[in-house]
């Protein structure tokens, strides 16, 4: 029954996507299925507190500062200056200006944060150019979509803002954990352009133009402005220096620097990329919230039918089985224990631990059904 009825709200979901709906509206319908026809939860209850339990954490405003830092990079003259800073060091390579899309991707992952601002970014001004000297076309949107995920994994990759807040995981610790497997993608993808160059040479055709150390070097100057950029933001979290909606703040006030100097910052595309940030950052909260809300439907759905201690549970006149997603006071009861408890304190409870916590105690005998509801500590709902 159970995998009959996951496989019809999978291809429920698949539906309501088909008909154009929103993520977030249509993760929510399926919590709400879930809630209302397999459990005896308070549906408009847990949907209310969900929605701000989901949406309230202090670590999500590193969110909308590190989209906004995407935004404003996105409309400078970046792109057209890592080209030139790329393109001498990068040209003598077999695959030639193809690397300009993996390492330039790699570098704009690292302070914009976005996987479509770095391939946008790049791509508008590397694909122009590689078809102006007939690189293989399949090979040059290839490498830049592929290396265009860089921005997934490396720091400050919205993604892993997103994860660690759901997962509570430190996002400073994720954000040190992408540096390594990021590099090692880059250099994967480097090295299938080399070997697809040399068993084909034809894809991409070997230059006329050859640079002299220090013509690279002076090149290399164009790519100080975004290199001090990264080093601000992500060395200011690695050192300790800042938290990561701290690095967030200094890296927009790097992006309007880095605008204003590059004179490509005016009052319209100021405005452009703030409504940008605004629209992508509302997007990424609606479905954390609507996913926040089908993992409860979930849990409860699941407990629901596994639960042994349903019936013990709601004795207690508050339902308390299948909500994730409240404070929890482990002075009462914590992973099977039984601590101190406070006679006529209140306890502002639900959550995955005093579930566990108390039906390990039924379980073991520690309380009874009976003594539960008088424990001498008032259940109550957070507001």
């Amino acid at each position: 029954m159970a995998t009959g009825l996951s496989l019809i709200l999978f291809l429920l979901l698949l539906f309501l996507l088909s008909l154009g709906i929103w993520v977030a509206p249509a993760l929510i319908t399926l919590g709400y299925i879930l809630l209302e026809f397999f459990t005896p939860a308070p549906v408009g209850s847990l949907l209310a507190s969900t929605l701000w339990d989901a949406s309230w954490n202090w670590a999500l405003t590193a969110l909308p500062l590190f989209i906004w830092m995407g935004e404003i990079l996105f409309r400078t003259r970046l792109s057209s200056e890592m080209f030139k800073g790329l393109a001498p060091m990068l040209s003598n390579l077999p695959g030639g200006l193809l690397h300009v899309n993996v390492v330039g991707c790699g570098i704009m992952a690292a302070v914009a944060g976005s996987s479509a601002v770095t391939c946008a970014t790049i791509g508008r001004m590397s694909i122009p150019e590689l078809k102006k000297r007939n690189y293989d076309e399949t090979l040059s949107i290839g490498s830049l979509a592929g290396s265009g995920t860089l921005g997934l994994l490396i720091p400050p990759s919205i993604m892993l803002i997103v994860y660690g807040v759901l997962a509570q995981v430190s996002i400073s610790r994720l954000f040190i954990a992408g540096v390594l497997p990021g590099i090692m993608i880059i250099i994967i993808f480097m090295s299938y352009i080399i070997i697809r160059s040399k068993l084909n040479p034809a894809l991409a055709p070997k230059q006329n133009v050859s640079y002299t150390f220090f013509e690279k070097i002076r090149a290399a100057k164009n790519l100080l402005p975004v290199v001090a950029l990264i080093f601000f933001v992500l060395g200011s979290i690695y050192g300790g220096y800042a938290t990561p909606t701290e690095a967030a703040t200094i890296g927009v006030i790097g992006a309007l620097i880095l605008a204003w100097s590059s004179k490509s910052l005016s009052f319209k595309s100021f405005m452009d990329s703030l409504l940008g940030a605004v629209k992508t950052s509302c997007m990424i909260n609606f479905i954390i919230v609507g996913a926040a809300f089908l993992c409860v439907g979930v849990y409860g759905w699941q407990n629901n039918i596994h639960g042994e201690n349903d019936n013990d549970l709601q004795e207690s006149g508050v339902w308390l089985r299948n909500h994730p997603l409240f404070n929890i006071d482990k002075k009462l009861v914590y992973r099977g224990r039984m601590d101190e408890s406070s006679p006529g304190s209140n306890i502002e409870a639900t959550g995955k631990d005093i579930i566990n916590a108390i039906n390990n105690l039924l379980k073991n005998n520690q309380i009874s059904k009976e003594q539960y509801p008088s424990m001498g500590c008032n259940i109550k709902w957070k507001s």
